[in-house]
């Protein structure tokens, strides 16, 4: 018989609704079949475009959600000077994705049902990238367990966001005769930090449309001596660059008022002696005058560490979707978006495996371990 090899669907979709696609509507009904299709990049470019004809990178809404405001999508832009497109891709180029090849480094497609996936075109073929190793090394487990042969060529390829994107920019891009889709798939636990933040902040959403990107507010990083805006794919991240960046801050102005206080009692002491030591009446009453505006300062000092010593005020933070950020950055006129550098997964917290293949990747400046294919 002719044709590729087919996987039963069912099995690929409990697979997915269970560890990988928790919250991902657009994946969840894959009810019918997995077709392991082998397809050259020139045909996958040409499919590209009927992904960004259903808005594929589209926003669902503008940017970030505030949360404590207790209403969903409103509009939080975040710095200053409009991208363009290679300044998009080198923002993307600190992350990482991954996906199913087969050893012509040629992706192995999902098939959708005819009616099931509304973005996708006609329903028919998906090409997926994780944000997770783990998700993609899932569903070549799932290959193994139905198609053992076929999966004897396949393996998990790990390539840098920006040729993702380069991709589905690319001019090949306008052709959407080969009716293949693109897809994100987000980690299960990152939309399920997304989806308790709404819950804890009054927002009522069951769902997570695209994958989490988390914000601190007041949280800054330096580049190139320039300030900027993290954007965490991993909200392990943001708990741990908040908690080491808000300490330190926090510490210093303790120690600053610790030593302002000290500073207060010294003065207080030296003037105590002036009034002592005072050889006239006038001397007396200008040195006591004197004594009580130090001592005031001194409570003054005393108040503002006791103070210090008690507060503790969390950041406010937001979440949106990639998708959304990077939309509105093809669309920026105002340059709310310039500031904005992502954060890879396990960057801070470290919550990656430690050992993983070379990265394909389209920006020479990155490390030499990282392959270009």
């Amino acid at each position: 018989m002719g044709g590729p090899p087919r996987i039963d669907g069912a099995a690929v979709r409990d697979f997915l609704h269970e560890g990988l696609l928790n919250a991902q509507r657009t994946i969840r009904r894959l009810t019918e079949k997995v077709e392991d299709a082998v397809m050259s990049l020139d045909e996958a470019r040409r499919g590209a475009q009927a992904m960004r004809a259903r808005r594929s990178w589209a926003p669902a809404a503008p940017g970030f959600a505030s949360l404590t405001m207790g209403r969903t999508r409103v509009s939080q832009p975040v710095c200053d000077v409009a991208l363009a497109q290679e300044e998009i891709e080198d923002r993307l180029s600190t992350l990482s994705v991954y996906t199913v090849v087969n050893d012509n480094n040629e992706f192995v497609l999902v098939s959708g049902p005819s009616a099931g996936d509304a973005d996708a075109p006609g329903g028919k073929q998906l090409g997926l990238f994780f944000m997770r190793r783990e998700g993609a090394q899932g569903l070549l487990a799932e290959i193994s367990r139905q198609e053992p042969g076929l999966a004897k060529s396949c393996r998990v390829l790990e390539v840098a966001m920006d040729k993702v994107y380069a991709l589905l920019k690319s001019p090949q891009a306008k052709q959407p005769e080969s009716g293949v889709a693109f897809r994100l798939v987000p980690a299960a636990e990152e939309v399920s930090h997304a989806l308790k933040l709404y819950k804890t902040h009054g927002v009522n959403s069951k769902d997570f449309w695209g994958v989490p990107v988390f914000q601190a507010e007041g949280l800054t990083v330096t580049k190139d001596r320039a300030k900027c805006i993290p954007l965490f794919l991993s909200k392990s991240d943001l708990d741990a660059a908040v908690s080491s960046a808000f300490t330190r801050a926090e510490l210093t102005k303790l120690r600053e008022a610790g030593e302002g206080v000290r500073e207060c009692e010294q003065e207080v002491e030296r003037v105590k002696r002036e009034v002592d030591t005072a050889a006239t009446d006038k001397a007396k009453r200008r040195q006591t005058t004197k004594l009580e505006r130090a001592e005031s300062k001194l409570a003054r000092a005393q108040k503002r560490y006791e103070d210090l010593r008690r507060l503790h005020t969390p950041p406010k933070v937001e979440v949106g979707s990639l998708e959304d950020v990077v939309a509105q950055m093809e669309g920026d006129q105002e340059g709310d978006w310039q500031g904005a550098v992502f954060v890879s997964p396990g960057s801070i917290a470290g919550s990656q495996p430690a050992e993983q293949p070379a990265k394909e990747s389209g920006k020479g400046k990155r490390s030499k371990e990282k392959a270009k294919k």
